[in-house]
Protein backbone atom coordinates (compact mmCIF):
# COMPACT_ATOMS: atom_id res chain seq x y z
CA UNK A 1 0.00 0.00 0.00
CA UNK A 2 1.59 3.92 -0.38
CA UNK A 3 0.43 6.44 1.49
CA UNK A 4 -1.72 9.57 0.63
CA UNK A 5 0.57 12.77 -0.21
CA UNK A 6 1.66 14.06 2.84
CA UNK A 7 0.71 11.17 5.52
CA UNK A 8 3.16 9.55 7.75
CA UNK A 9 2.89 6.31 9.44
CA UNK A 10 2.85 6.17 13.35
CA UNK A 11 2.78 2.69 15.33
CA UNK A 12 3.49 1.82 18.80
CA UNK A 13 4.58 -1.09 20.53
CA UNK A 14 1.87 -1.54 22.47
CA UNK A 15 -0.14 -1.91 19.16
CA UNK A 16 2.20 -4.05 17.06
CA UNK A 17 -1.09 -5.31 14.61
CA UNK A 18 -1.89 -1.56 13.56
CA UNK A 19 -0.65 1.14 11.51
CA UNK A 20 -1.77 4.55 11.53
CA UNK A 21 -1.64 7.08 8.61
CA UNK A 22 -1.70 10.66 10.46
CA UNK A 23 -0.31 14.46 9.05
CA UNK A 24 2.34 15.50 10.62
CA UNK A 25 1.41 19.34 10.03
CA UNK A 26 -1.64 18.64 13.02
CA UNK A 27 -0.35 15.18 14.73
CA UNK A 28 2.63 14.89 16.97
CA UNK A 29 4.42 11.77 18.33
CA UNK A 30 4.43 10.93 21.85
CA UNK A 31 5.29 7.70 23.89
CA UNK A 32 5.27 8.52 27.44
CA UNK A 33 3.02 6.85 30.34
CA UNK A 34 0.27 9.06 31.55
CA UNK A 35 -2.39 8.72 34.08
CA UNK A 36 -5.56 10.36 35.05
CA UNK A 37 -8.73 9.62 36.67
CA UNK A 38 -10.07 7.12 34.46
CA UNK A 39 -6.68 4.87 34.07
CA UNK A 40 -3.64 4.57 33.25
CA UNK A 41 -2.67 5.89 29.84
CA UNK A 42 -0.05 5.42 27.01
CA UNK A 43 0.41 8.02 24.82
CA UNK A 44 0.27 8.09 21.39
CA UNK A 45 -0.87 11.15 19.36
CA UNK A 46 -1.30 14.82 20.29
CA UNK A 47 -3.00 17.31 18.34
CA UNK A 48 -0.59 20.56 17.75
CA UNK A 49 -3.25 23.50 17.54
CA UNK A 50 -6.28 21.76 19.19
CA UNK A 51 -5.36 21.84 23.57
CA UNK A 52 -5.79 18.37 24.82
CA UNK A 53 -7.06 16.74 21.70
CA UNK A 54 -5.39 13.39 21.96
CA UNK A 55 -5.32 9.78 20.88
CA UNK A 56 -3.74 7.32 23.71
CA UNK A 57 -3.63 3.76 24.44
CA UNK A 58 -5.25 2.22 27.42
CA UNK A 59 -4.85 -1.44 28.82
CA UNK A 60 -7.61 -3.92 27.94
CA UNK A 61 -8.97 -3.27 31.61
CA UNK A 62 -10.21 -0.16 30.64
CA UNK A 63 -11.74 3.06 32.52
CA UNK A 64 -14.94 2.09 34.67
CA UNK A 65 -18.53 2.65 33.43
CA UNK A 66 -19.54 4.70 30.68
CA UNK A 67 -22.49 6.99 30.23
CA UNK A 68 -22.38 5.88 27.32
CA UNK A 69 -21.82 2.15 24.96
CA UNK A 70 -22.70 2.04 21.33
CA UNK A 71 -21.04 0.98 17.77
CA UNK A 72 -19.41 3.76 15.78
CA UNK A 73 -18.00 2.48 12.13
CA UNK A 74 -15.37 4.60 11.28
CA UNK A 75 -13.39 4.03 8.01
CA UNK A 76 -12.66 0.94 7.42
CA UNK A 77 -13.72 -1.20 10.90
CA UNK A 78 -16.33 -1.04 13.49
CA UNK A 79 -16.02 0.23 17.14
CA UNK A 80 -17.51 -0.27 20.05
CA UNK A 81 -17.70 2.75 21.61
CA UNK A 82 -17.46 4.08 25.63
CA UNK A 83 -18.91 7.42 25.45
CA UNK A 84 -17.98 9.40 28.83
CA UNK A 85 -18.97 12.58 27.14
CA UNK A 86 -15.78 14.30 27.62
CA UNK A 87 -14.02 11.74 26.51
CA UNK A 88 -14.40 8.21 24.56
CA UNK A 89 -12.95 4.77 24.83
CA UNK A 90 -12.90 3.14 21.26
CA UNK A 91 -12.20 -0.66 20.82
CA UNK A 92 -11.51 -2.64 18.06
CA UNK A 93 -10.54 -6.54 18.69
CA UNK A 94 -7.23 -6.61 21.24
CA UNK A 95 -6.99 -2.51 20.43
CA UNK A 96 -8.42 0.08 22.99
CA UNK A 97 -8.13 3.97 22.05
CA UNK A 98 -9.09 6.21 24.32
CA UNK A 99 -10.03 9.89 22.84
CA UNK A 100 -9.46 12.77 24.78
CA UNK A 101 -11.44 15.99 24.28
CA UNK A 102 -14.27 14.04 22.59
CA UNK A 103 -17.04 16.23 22.83
CA UNK A 104 -15.21 19.48 21.12
CA UNK A 105 -16.76 18.38 17.50
CA UNK A 106 -13.57 19.83 15.95
CA UNK A 107 -11.31 17.37 17.93
CA UNK A 108 -13.72 14.58 17.73
CA UNK A 109 -13.75 15.24 13.50
CA UNK A 110 -10.02 15.27 13.86
CA UNK A 111 -9.36 11.84 15.99
CA UNK A 112 -11.83 9.95 13.73
CA UNK A 113 -9.99 10.80 10.52
CA UNK A 114 -7.11 9.52 12.19
CA UNK A 115 -8.47 5.97 12.97
CA UNK A 116 -10.34 6.17 9.45
CA UNK A 117 -6.55 6.10 8.01
CA UNK A 118 -5.74 2.82 10.55
CA UNK A 119 -4.65 -0.64 8.68
CA UNK A 120 -3.65 -3.65 10.30
CA UNK A 121 0.01 -3.93 9.73
CA UNK A 122 0.39 -6.76 8.20
CA UNK A 123 -2.24 -5.83 5.32
CA UNK A 124 -0.12 -2.52 5.22
CA UNK A 125 2.96 -4.40 4.48
CA UNK A 126 1.52 -6.31 1.99
CA UNK A 127 -1.25 -9.28 2.83
CA UNK A 128 -4.23 -8.31 0.87
CA UNK A 129 -6.26 -11.55 3.15
CA UNK A 130 -6.63 -8.85 6.31
CA UNK A 131 -8.86 -5.95 4.71
CA UNK A 132 -11.96 -6.10 7.01
CA UNK A 133 -14.95 -7.46 5.44
CA UNK A 134 -18.47 -5.19 5.01
CA UNK A 135 -20.93 -6.56 7.89
CA UNK A 136 -23.36 -8.57 6.70
CA UNK A 137 -26.87 -9.90 7.36
CA UNK A 138 -27.23 -12.95 9.60
CA UNK A 139 -28.48 -15.88 8.06
CA UNK A 140 -32.49 -16.39 8.29
CA UNK A 141 -33.31 -18.34 11.20
CA UNK A 142 -34.88 -22.10 9.98
CA UNK A 143 -38.46 -21.97 11.07
CA UNK A 144 -39.12 -18.73 13.28
CA UNK A 145 -41.90 -16.35 11.64
CA UNK A 146 -43.06 -13.27 13.21
CA UNK A 147 -45.38 -11.98 10.67
CA UNK A 148 -45.43 -8.14 11.38
CA UNK A 149 -42.18 -7.69 13.13
CA UNK A 150 -38.88 -6.46 11.46
CA UNK A 151 -36.63 -9.47 10.79
CA UNK A 152 -34.53 -10.32 13.55
CA UNK A 153 -30.59 -9.35 12.70
CA UNK A 154 -29.46 -11.19 16.26
CA UNK A 155 -28.51 -15.28 17.26
CA UNK A 156 -28.19 -17.34 20.54
CA UNK A 157 -24.98 -16.23 22.22
CA UNK A 158 -24.83 -12.78 20.53
CA UNK A 159 -24.20 -9.36 22.81
CA UNK A 160 -26.04 -6.29 21.71
CA UNK A 161 -26.63 -2.79 22.79
CA UNK A 162 -29.52 -0.65 23.24
CA UNK A 163 -30.46 1.86 20.02
CA UNK A 164 -34.12 2.50 21.17
CA UNK A 165 -34.93 5.52 23.13
CA UNK A 166 -36.19 3.38 26.05
CA UNK A 167 -36.72 -0.24 26.28
CA UNK A 168 -38.49 -2.57 29.05
CA UNK A 169 -36.65 -5.81 30.50
CA UNK A 170 -39.83 -8.33 31.24
CA UNK A 171 -40.54 -11.09 33.75
CA UNK A 172 -42.63 -12.49 30.49
CA UNK A 173 -42.09 -12.28 26.57
CA UNK A 174 -45.16 -10.01 26.54
CA UNK A 175 -46.44 -6.46 26.25
CA UNK A 176 -48.75 -6.53 29.47
CA UNK A 177 -47.87 -4.09 31.91
CA UNK A 178 -47.77 -6.27 34.85
CA UNK A 179 -44.31 -8.18 33.25
CA UNK A 180 -42.51 -4.60 33.76
CA UNK A 181 -39.05 -5.44 35.64
CA UNK A 182 -36.59 -2.93 34.65
CA UNK A 183 -36.11 -0.21 31.80
CA UNK A 184 -32.69 1.56 30.11
CA UNK A 185 -32.50 4.73 27.83
CA UNK A 186 -30.87 4.60 24.25
CA UNK A 187 -26.93 3.33 24.84
CA UNK A 188 -27.20 2.88 28.23
CA UNK A 189 -23.90 1.21 29.57
CA UNK A 190 -25.21 -2.12 29.85
CA UNK A 191 -24.33 -5.28 28.16
CA UNK A 192 -27.04 -7.58 26.88
CA UNK A 193 -26.40 -10.93 26.41
CA UNK A 194 -28.98 -13.24 24.29
CA UNK A 195 -29.41 -16.43 25.94
CA UNK A 196 -32.09 -18.31 23.74
CA UNK A 197 -33.72 -18.37 20.90
CA UNK A 198 -36.69 -15.82 19.75
CA UNK A 199 -40.36 -15.74 20.52
CA UNK A 200 -43.01 -13.80 18.66
CA UNK A 201 -45.51 -11.54 20.77
CA UNK A 202 -48.57 -10.84 19.09
CA UNK A 203 -47.31 -11.35 15.47
CA UNK A 204 -45.43 -8.39 15.63
CA UNK A 205 -42.37 -8.10 18.50
CA UNK A 206 -39.52 -10.55 18.21
CA UNK A 207 -37.97 -11.26 22.26
CA UNK A 208 -35.47 -12.69 23.38
CA UNK A 209 -34.44 -14.42 26.94
CA UNK A 210 -31.48 -12.20 27.97
CA UNK A 211 -29.16 -11.52 30.47
CA UNK A 212 -28.62 -7.58 31.38
CA UNK A 213 -25.13 -6.82 32.73
CA UNK A 214 -24.37 -3.34 34.08
CA UNK A 215 -20.85 -2.01 33.47
CA UNK A 216 -18.70 -1.31 35.87
CA UNK A 217 -17.87 -1.93 39.15
CA UNK A 218 -20.65 -2.57 41.63
CA UNK A 219 -23.08 -3.58 38.51
CA UNK A 220 -25.80 -6.13 38.61
CA UNK A 221 -27.21 -8.57 36.57
CA UNK A 222 -30.43 -8.71 35.38
CA UNK A 223 -32.37 -11.58 33.50
CA UNK A 224 -35.82 -11.95 31.80
CA UNK A 225 -36.73 -10.98 28.20
CA UNK A 226 -36.41 -8.00 25.96
CA UNK A 227 -37.36 -7.07 22.47
CA UNK A 228 -35.18 -6.62 19.74
CA UNK A 229 -38.09 -5.46 17.31
CA UNK A 230 -41.44 -4.42 16.50
CA UNK A 231 -43.43 -3.22 13.59
CA UNK A 232 -41.39 -0.05 12.88
CA UNK A 233 -37.88 -0.54 14.64
CA UNK A 234 -35.06 -2.40 16.13
CA UNK A 235 -34.62 -1.73 19.84
CA UNK A 236 -31.39 -4.09 20.09
CA UNK A 237 -28.57 -3.67 18.10
CA UNK A 238 -25.33 -5.98 18.15
CA UNK A 239 -22.66 -5.03 19.92
CA UNK A 240 -20.00 -6.96 17.66
CA UNK A 241 -21.22 -7.30 13.89
CA UNK A 242 -18.60 -9.11 12.58
CA UNK A 243 -15.54 -6.77 12.49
Amino acid sequence: MTLPPGLVLVDHSLAQSYVFAVDPNFWEITINPRSSNLGIRYALLGHKTMRHCRIDLVPPMGPPAPDKLYVLRVGRFGWQVSDYTSAAMFHFKELYLFLDNFANPDCRAAQEQVLANMFHAAEYYGDPTLTPPAPRAPSPLAGFKCPKALEPRLRPRDVAYIIADSITLRHTPDIVPGSKYRAWGKYAPVIVQIDGNPVCVDKQYVFWKVTVSEMGEGGQEYQGWMAESGPEEYYLENLNPGW
